[in-house]
């Protein structure tokens, strides 16, 4: 069983590698369909400046403040997520920069290709393991639990 789950976990460890090293963006494909609905709706709303990282954004339906230094908005979606959310979208193109840096740095494809840099390595099966002169481990002891008492039951009923 032990082998079973370690040749999974290094097929499942080589396979993440492979797929995240054929990826061509700074940030990971399903953040970034994420940021692009985000941009979508980004669309409808206005910035209106107050300083270079201050901005209030007029939506169709409300208004909220975001802090672009502290990369954080009044909805709270891009302070939850790491991810801009519409608002904050919208007021980082009024600054001329990419959303995509603004995205947190967990979820950029160098972060992920760190997460799986290291291998499993492959083990030799059990009759090749060196052997041992300590006696096998034996199970632990089990004590039964003190459990309620049973009900009497009522007889005729």
């Amino acid at each position: 069983m032990l082998d079973g789950i370690g040749n999974l976990m290094m097929t499942r460890m080589q396979v993440n590698r492979d797929k995240a090293r054929q990826w061509d963006s700074l940030i990971c494909p399903k953040i970034k369909k994420v940021l692009e609905m985000n941009s979508k709706e980004a669309g409808e709303c206005i910035p209106m400046k107050a300083n270079d990282w201050h901005f209030q954004i007029m939506g169709p339906y409300d208004q909220h403040t975001v802090n672009v230094l502290q990369r954080s908005c009044s909805c709270r979606r891009w302070d939850l997520t790491g991810i801009p959310c519409r608002h904050a979208i919208s007021a980082i193109w009024c600054r001329n920069k990419k959303p995509e840096t603004y995205v947190h740095h967990c979820y950029r494809v160098s972060t992920y290709l760190k997460a799986y840099e290291s291998a499993i390595l492959p083990l030799t099966s059990q009759e090749f393991w060196p052997k041992c002169d300590l006696p096998p481990p034996l199970p632990p002891t089990y004590e039964n639990r003190p459990r309620r008492p049973k009900k009497n039951e009522k007889e005729g009923v």
